[in-house]
């Protein structure tokens, strides 16, 4: 009685399943001492605002609007609603960057003597 034989491409499909698992849990791959976080780069921008310089009110809400609505490194321009004058040029900080320590190690798998 003859076993079945299994289809070729069954075949690769499986000894390169075993080959990734493999190569992917080699341990060739050497992480950095220290990694980076970095948020992604945006774009420079602009927020113009124009308030009627006249009103408490308004400034007030200018105020807030601006304070809560302001991205990194993004300038904010509040102009006069009357003549259209600048009433205050102002930039927002830029995001903080900092280092990271690396991950620790899977641990290892100890054998039973």
């Amino acid at each position: 009685m003859s076993t079945p034989r299994v289809p070729l491409p069954i075949q690769l499909v499986a000894v390169l399943g075993v080959l990734t698992l493999g190569l992917s849990g080699c341990g060739l791959h050497r992480p950095e001492t220290t990694r980076k976080l970095v948020l992604p780069a945006s774009r420079a921008s602009v927020l113009v605002v124009i308030t009627n310089a006249g009103s408490p009110q308004s400034m007030r809400a200018t105020g807030a609007l601006a304070a809560a609505s302001a991205r990194p490194g993004e300038t904010i321009i509040i102009l006069s609603l009357a003549g259209g004058a600048t009433l205050v040029t102002s930039q927002a900080p830029v995001s903080p960057r900092m280092q990271a320590p690396v991950p620790p190690a899977a641990l290892a798998l100890q054998q039973a003597p």
